[in-house]
């Protein structure tokens, strides 16, 4: 596990990042799960979003097609 330094910059709280875990840009989107604060790039067109998300390999590989709904007589 890696280990990154806190230190306050006036009234807000910073983290110095190691070299490898650099973004590009001068800002992130950040977000709170549970615990964990999550920084993620900020994209600036579709096709850098569509590149950032991530999709499971067998994402929806079990799922079988839906029964046929049964409807009334109109």
């Amino acid at each position: 596990m890696r280990v990154a330094k806190l230190f306050q910059n006036g009234q807000s709280m910073a983290v110095r990042l190691p070299k490898d875990f650099r973004f590009l840009g001068t800002e992130v989107s950040i977000s709170r799960v549970g615990d964990a604060v999550i920084l993620q790039p900020i994209h600036k067109n579709w096709l850098g979003l569509y590149d950032s998300m991530y999709v499971l390999k067998d994402f929806m590989e079990t799922r079988g097609d839906l029964p046929p709904e049964e409807r009334e007589d109109a």
